[in-house]
């Protein structure tokens, strides 16, 4: 199952909110329950990496709620999901041209990807170590570069 990208990318302040059901399909197809284990079979994760990696952070945040919402308290897979989630909170804040809340949120962030993370550095979600840690220095760096938040 695929989704349409949003025509644009809301930035608060900037621009109107998409309607409030603009992302209902996306939810829907939501995993009952987070998993690591089912990363790839759940629609909502998967959509939302894409909505990341295309530039559309608040929308991102968005899906990735209910993904986040229906991982199990203190698991692996809720970590690596609220990390991704202020990633792209991150990431907004770097388009709203407030570089020290991005720096912050990737701190927050980082936190979350400890949590979601082995002892050799696999973390849950088939989120890649490297990447993570990419995007990090690259937000912290107040720039995004090329596909730096692509972690599909």
């Amino acid at each position: 199952m695929t989704f349409a990208l949003p025509s644009y990318a809301h930035i608060p302040g900037q621009n109107p909110r998409h309607r409030s059901d603009a992302f209902d399909d996306a939810k829907a197809s939501a995993l009952v329950v987070t998993e690591d284990a089912t990363g790839p079979e759940n629609q909502a994760w998967l959509f939302g990496l894409e909505l990341l990696a295309s530039g559309f952070y608040w929308e991102c945040h968005e899906v990735l709620e209910i993904v986040w919402l229906r991982a199990r308290p203190n698991s692996r897979a809720r970590a690596a999901v609220q990390g991704v989630i202020q990633i792209a909170n991150a990431a907004l804040k770097l388009e709203m041209q407030k570089p020290k809340a991005a720096s912050r949120l990737a701190s927050i962030a980082e936190l979350h990807f400890e949590d979601a993370c082995r002892a050799d550095k696999q973390l849950a979600m088939g989120l890649k170590y490297g990447q993570i840690q990419s995007a990090l220095m690259q937000i912290r760096s107040g720039k995004l570069q090329g596909q730096e938040l692509d972690f599909r």
